[in-house]
């Protein structure tokens, strides 16, 4: 892992002594990779050239102005749902950065949120509102199933009607608890005072979990890893682990994963040490972490036609799902019936040609994909993962 980016962690988010942080150019361009250059900011000591940190300085200045828009977007969102006695519930973005000694110094993307009570009576009523009030429908992603998306302002926002990927017994357990929680509403100190809603804290550690676990498939990077050792930093203390955490995380089939990362986060970045989770492979650790590294946050360190190799090898898509898929996807199925039983293989090649054919001169190549998609396959395993393909 590259010591600089290591440092900026163990600094920033648990202010560890580290001597003067050396940044390079190379150095500041995978922390952007990573999406936590901004951690920079809360480093008192950092060694690098004159323009390095000017360019650090006006890409900390632009994230804030970020922050200050998105949080603005999202404090517009729930006024507008809540106003018709709907919750929206945040997840990820605001939910994993109030956990973070610095809130507005973690990258943000979309507002993806919940809707409760959750149902589609809810979810089409929301619609009708967001659609009403100046919200935009984005492009339609192919799990559009799985949420709506629409942009105002310039921001993008994904309202959910659920948020597991798959069908495995464990992510509809997981799906199950989510849905069944009760939203809590907690206010926001950052850049001024922000109320919004997001799940308990148990089932909001689910979330985080989950979303690593989706990202092993495709692009881990380190934001999701701290994400995690925030939320365990704020929030789990042993007893909350062993009576409200630990029930929900073997039912969700992420015990294995919760013990790994957080082990992580003890050997890499000076984590402070916890009993439930020494007992952590060390080297599945090595191996995650190497996972995250090398892939950067959304797979930003990769080619994206090798990304996407991966990930199809990855996930091991059933029939059903590419027929699904398909029928979605193609336009001449949709018009002439006798085309309908072939979606999955126009799937298939859709798949293939985003993966595998449209290929770069400068990609890792097909050999290299199927390799990394072993390594990545046997990680997957010992993560107690193999389930949610």
């Amino acid at each position: 892992m590259n010591a600089a980016v290591k440092a900026v962690i163990k600094a920033a988010l648990y202010k560890q002594e580290t001597g003067p942080v050396n940044l390079t150019k190379e150095d500041f361009e995978e922390l952007k990779a990573q999406t936590l250059v901004f951690l920079t900011a809360d480093i008192p000591e950092i060694s690098c050239e004159d323009s390095l940190r000017s360019e650090m300085l006006k890409y900390t200045a632009k994230q804030m102005q970020k922050f200050s828009r998105y949080m603005k977007a999202q404090d517009d969102l729930t006024s507008l749902l809540t106003w018709d006695r709907i919750k929206p519930v945040i997840i990820k973005g605001t939910a994993a950065a109030m956990h973070y000694p610095s809130p507005g110094l973690r990258a943000m993307g979309d507002i993806d949120f919940l809707l409760y009570p959750n149902n589609e009576e809810t979810f089409q009523k929301a619609q009708e509102m967001l659609l009403a009030h100046g919200y935009e429908v984005r492009d339609k992603a192919e799990d559009s199933e799985r949420h709506a998306a629409f942009t105002k302002d310039g921001i993008s926002f994904e309202m959910h009607r659920r948020f597991a990927l798959g069908e495995a017994k464990e992510e509809l357990e997981a799906e199950q608890m989510i849905a069944d929680a009760e939203p809590e509403r907690r206010m926001l100190e950052c850049y001024g005072s922000h109320r919004l809603y997001t799940l308990p804290d148990a089932e909001n550690g689910i979330v985080l979990l989950e979303h690593i676990a989706h990202h092993l498939f495709s692009g881990l990077g380190l934001r999701q890893i701290t994400d995690w050792l925030m939320y365990t930093e704020t929030v789990m203390t042993d007893k909350f682990f062993e009576e409200k955490f630990r029930p929900l995380a073997e039912r969700a089939g992420l015990l294995t994963l919760a013990e790994v990362v957080t082990r992580c986060g003890e050997l890499y970045f000076g984590a402070p040490k916890r009993e439930w989770c020494k007992n952590a492979d060390e080297a599945v650790c090595t191996d995650l972490m190497e996972l995250a590294a090398r892939s950067g946050n959304f797979g930003r360190n990769r080619k994206q036609s090798d990304v996407a190799a991966t990930t199809v090898m990855n996930r091991r898509l059933s029939l059903s799902v590419l027929q699904k898929r398909g029928l979605k996807n193609w336009k001449a199925a949709q018009k002439h019936a006798v085309l309908r039983p072939f979606a999955w293989l126009y799937q298939s090649g859709r798949y293939i040609k985003k993966g595998i054919s449209r290929r770069k001169d400068n990609s890792e190549g097909i050999l290299q994909n199927y390799r990394d998609h072993k390594k990545q396959s046997k990680l997957i395993a010992k993560l107690g993962l193999r389930s949610r393909r």
